[in-house]
């Protein structure tokens, strides 16, 4: 018969001991290296920190690690260093970027505009169904935005080969080309750019 002996742990006491230090053993050793009230890596979940979660202001510059932050440019974010001598293009601004809270009062005004004007031709003698050009002229070193065409009379039928700038690549007056089923005049006009 065996006999009852306390204080001496059984073989099978031991091993299971053992068993329960060992499967514990990863979370007793990070909390043994962490400091009190603290939470590492390793118990975080991805997601589990969420913005409701954050005490305001508890996320200072001091305490963010800017190895892994990239803010391109941030030094400049609010102001340019310096502008070309063409000033900002359309590449260089963002969607949206320009909106009327960023403009100061009266900061671009009639003196910063360009003023536009329209030339008209004096008018193209044209006999039934006879094709005749119209050109309205932009003054020198002025460009033309638009333009257009006008017949001096109604007539049965019209027919236009074209309403174009001219030339296509620096264009400074507006030409038409276009007949009338009755004689008419055919007039042009630009819409012109100063410079």
């Amino acid at each position: 018969m065996n006999r009852f002996r306390p204080g001496q742990p059984s073989p099978a006491l031991i091993v299971s001991v053992i068993a329960l230090i060992t499967a514990l053993g990863g979370t007793s050793y990070a909390a043994l290296i962490l400091p009190p009230n603290s939470v590492g890596t390793v118990q975080l979940k991805n997601g589990a920190v969420t913005t409701p979660k954050i005490k305001n202001g508890a996320v200072t510059a001091p305490k963010i690690n800017t190895a892994g932050l990239t803010v391109p440019n941030a030094l400049h974010a609010n102001s340019a260093d310096s502008v070309g001598a063409n000033g900002v293009n359309t590449s260089a601004i963002q969607d949206a970027a320009v909106t009327s809270p960023k403009l100061a009062q009266g900061s671009v005004g009639a003196a910063q505009l360009k003023g536009t004007y329209a030339a008209v031709s004096s008018g193209t003698a044209a006999a039934a169904n006879t094709y005749v050009n119209a050109e309205a002229d932009c003054n020198p070193g002025d460009r033309v935005l638009g333009g257009g065409y006008a017949w001096l009379n109604d007539a049965t039928s019209f027919s236009t080969v074209y309403s174009t700038p001219d030339p296509l690549t620096t264009p400074n007056k507006w030409i038409a080309r276009a007949k009338s089923s009755a004689n008419n005049t055919l007039f042009a006009w630009a819409v012109c750019l100063a410079s």
